[in-house]
């Protein structure tokens, strides 16, 4: 993981206090980010896990009376805002340059604010709340590079980044993806199904590449790559892997399903967003074995990781440096009653809506106590995306058929 210079961070608010030792072991968790004028960074009424410090430009802050002030790069160094949920809309009043720090790592620093040799993971090992232990420890050991986090296999990390290269093409994907036979064989039994299928059959590597086009072919070798993510050498913890890949292929199949119903989605973005949105639940459980507190009682376990999975899934995506709209979907995908003012919805709204519409049988075997769909306000959103009236009874077929073509594109 790249880390942002630890200057950038000094005599920030609320971090004047942290030793020089923590304030760059949190530059390695800060990340930059950029956007450009007339976008909204964050709504108003939202639990915001971010502290963002604009670094270049204006942000115009609006609160609930229409007041407004504007926050520029020379004007101090608090973050655009110090609470949550948030008080203000923020917008960007030009292109902007934000430097962004997560927020609860930083409370737990601060509460803590050791002394120069007094580890930030010793001291998170000792907390009295187990849940909150494994959390911090996930954090120190990945600034520190320590952890052993869920990593892509190499080939689907290869093909993201040729996709991405706009002077890379089909011939330059087959040679990648050539060198695994498996994956180049579902590729063209896929281009010959009946999702893809054309006229005529495609007999090689590159023309199945060309029907598919790049970013179908990325997502679908991605898919395949996380299925090895889903996988632990600990007997206690390998039904649970299990379970949790078999939720997330039916969600990802329900949202590629219903992602061409809704405007602005594409449903290859839907199947890897569906597939990652619980993906920081893997080295939770995977850890939970360090902590005898937590994996004897399962119930803990189950309120440590419904707490921490988002914010876990979130650092991972950004460590791997998946864009921003896929980024934020673990933190927003089991947020039912999501509060803002942005009318547009995200994958972080698809994807809720895609967990809503699980069969019965699977909503009792997770044991969730979840809303109907039309309650919750990822609904009222990508019904703004609909054309015409949105029903729950067309939207769970769409979704039970999608389910049933899954092994089409996931592997089981």
């Amino acid at each position: 993981m790249s880390s942002v210079d630890s200057a950038l961070l000094q005599g920030l608010n609320p971090l004047q206090d942290l030793q020089p030792e923590t304030i760059a072991e949190l530059a390695g968790a800060a990340w930059l980010e950029e956007h450009p004028a007339r976008r909204i960074i964050f709504q108003r009424d939202i639990q915001d896990p971010v502290y963002r410090y604009v670094l270049s430009g204006s942000v115009v802050l609006v609160d609930a009376n229409d007041r407004r002030r504007q926050v520029r790069a020379d004007d101090g160094a608090d973050p655009l805002s110090e609470e949550t949920p948030t008080r203000e809309l923020a917008i960007t009043a030009s292109d902007v340059r934000l430097l962004c720090l997560p927020r609860s790592v930083c409370d737990a620093m601060l509460a803590g604010n050791q002394p120069p040799d007094y580890a930030v993971e010793e001291m998170q090992a000792t907390a009295d709340n187990p849940g909150e232990g494994l959390f911090y420890q996930l954090f120190a050991d990945l600034v520190s590079e320590r952890l052993e986090l869920p990593s892509l296999p190499d080939i689907a990390v290869q093909v993201r980044r040729a996709v991405a290269d706009d002077d890379s093409g089909p011939a330059d994907l087959a040679r990648i993806l050539s060198r695994d036979p498996a994956m180049a064989a579902r590729l063209i039994q896929l281009a010959n199904g009946a999702l893809y299928g054309g006229h005529g059959r495609v007999e090689s590597l590159q023309q199945a590449i060309v029907r598919l086009g790049s970013t179908v072919t990325r997502e679908v070798v991605t898919a395949h790559a996380l299925r090895a993510v889903f996988q632990s050498s600990h007997a206690a913890l390998k039904a649970r892997m299990t379970r949790l890949w078999s939720h997330s292929t039916r969600v990802a199949a329900t949202a590629h399903g219903i992602a061409p119903l809704f405007r602005g989605f594409d449903a290859e973005q839907a199947l890897l967003a569906g597939l990652i949105h619980d993906i920081g639940v893997i080295p939770l459980l995977s850890n939970s074995v360090l902590y005898p507190d937590l994996t004897r009682d399962t119930l803990r376990l189950d309120e440590t990781i419904a707490h921490y999975r988002g914010q876990t899934g979130a650092m991972i995506l950004r460590y791997w440096r998946f864009p921003d709209h896929l980024a934020t979907v673990p933190v927003n995908a089991e947020d039912w009653y999501r509060k803002t003012v942005e009318p547009e919805a995200d994958y972080g709204d698809l994807i809720a809506i895609s967990q809503l519409l699980s069969s019965r049988e699977e909503r009792a075997e997770l044991g969730e106590r979840w809303p109907q769909p039309e309650a919750s306000t990822a609904w009222q959103r990508l019904e703004q995306h609909h054309d015409g009236p949105m029903s729950v009874e067309d939207l769970r077929a769409r979704a039970e058929a999608a389910v049933r073509n899954a092994a089409q594109l996931l592997p089981s």
